[in-house]
């Protein structure tokens, strides 16, 4: 990392805080489905139907979210992300109809762009410049134990607290990053960014070869994280110890994205990603073979390990393509194209699951990680 203590700027700890900040966003569903579903009488259709508008809404948002931040800066960006996504969460929590359990979705999903292409831009300059595959990694950390720890957090205030009462302390608590937001020195705005800039990215190699890669990256975190328990418990685990084994899943992602940290250097991205895309595939097809519980709970922490620095190297490689001007919009671009492939390779898993079953279905995930290995190759090409 660069020399000097860039964990002692405000700054710094803005970018961590917004990382986290859509850690949460990302986690929140999941861990209040069961409680909102009692309150509101919602069956499963209806709760998936919420987490597409969350989705739906970000690949949308971050496309925004973008261009606005290279034009109006990291500070307005990530002020707007924090403070609707709190309005958000408030929402959801006290929401008495399904409409508004939606509207409260939506406005997630612009407040979390915002945190999400915030963070993820300002990392590199805040921790060190001249290394965005590792400021990456460390900085993506952060994600990770917003998402890991949420469930823990809602779990254990849920116990003492109704549903409103919990979320709305929960939204409180996390308004109060917008203090360190407002007294953090921020890059320079581009005075000079103009829509034009954003839609010549469409046309660059560079933009699509990361986007793609994110596609299947991001299909395969998300598909993990919603069928790990549900192709655990099909091969006769309980279901403490499967969420066990999730945890397991998380916690290896965020020590995979420490340890990247500290060894990934400059030209060596596209290797890393096509190795670790290459043993995840085995992982996961040890997976879709075994009956055994020791080798199923060792495949799923090697996947958690492998895809850790997968996606914060691909975002650094890209970076270093790009002028820090025109990140926001890099960004928003490829994390958008990312998104699509967080909505169809989880369903696809699950549509294909019915008939037969979740291990056989995980094949698709084998297939996804061999072709995130081809990219990997093509990034390490470029």
């Amino acid at each position: 990392m660069s020399s000097g203590t860039p964990f002692a700027n405000a700054v710094t700890w803005v970018a961590l805080l917004s990382v986290f900040g859509f850690g949460i966003v990302m986690a929140l569903i999941g861990a209040i489905k069961l409680k909102l579903a009692q309150k509101l009488s919602l069956n499963d259709a209806q709760i998936g139907k919420l987490i597409s508008a969350l989705l739906f809404t970000s690949l949308i948002m971050v496309l925004v979210s973008g261009p606005f931040l290279d034009a109006f800066g990291h500070r307005l960006t990530i002020l707007i992300g924090f403070v609707i996504t709190c309005i958000a969460i408030a929402i959801i929590g006290t929401a008495r109809t399904y409409g508004a359990a939606v509207m409260g979705c939506v406005l997630l999903g612009i407040g979390g762009s915002g945190l999400n292409t915030g963070g993820n831009t300002l990392i590199v300059p805040a921790i060190d410049p001249s290394n965005p595959a590792a400021a990456n990694n460390l900085g993506n950390v952060f994600f990770g134990m917003g998402a890991f720890f949420m469930p823990i957090l809602i779990g254990l205030a849920l116990k003492k607290l109704p549903l409103a009462r919990g979320l709305t302390i929960i939204a409180v608590v996390l308004l109060l990053a917008i203090v360190p937001v407002l007294a953090a020195a921020y890059p320079p705005v581009n005075v000079g960014f103009q829509m034009s800039q954003f839609f010549k990215l469409l046309a660059d190699i560079i933009v699509w070869v990361a986007g793609l890669a994110l596609l299947f990256y991001i299909g395969l975190e998300v598909s993990m994280g919603s069928w790990i328990t549900t192709y655990l418990k099909s091969i006769q685990f309980s279901d403490e110890r499967a969420s066990g084994v999730l945890s397991a899943f998380w916690i290896a992602l965020m020590v995979g994205r420490l340890a990247a940290s500290q060894i990934v250097q400059q030209g060596m991205e596209g290797g890393l990603v096509l190795g670790a895309a290459v043993i995840a595939a085995v992982a996961i097809f040890t997976m879709t073979r075994t009956r055994s519980a020791g080798m199923a709970t060792v495949a799923v922490v090697v996947t958690g390990l492998c895809f850790a620095p997968i996606f914060p190297t691909i975002v650094g490689w890209t970076f270093r393509h790009f002028t820090p001007d025109l990140h926001g919009s890099v960004f928003g671009t490829i994390f958008a194209i990312g998104l699509i492939g967080g909505t169809i390779i989880p369903a696809w898993i699950g549509s294909f699951s019915q008939g037969k079953s979740i291990q056989q279905s995980l094949n698709i995930a084998v297939g996804a990680s061999v072709l995130l290995a081809v990219f990997g190759a093509v990034l390490r090409a470029m």
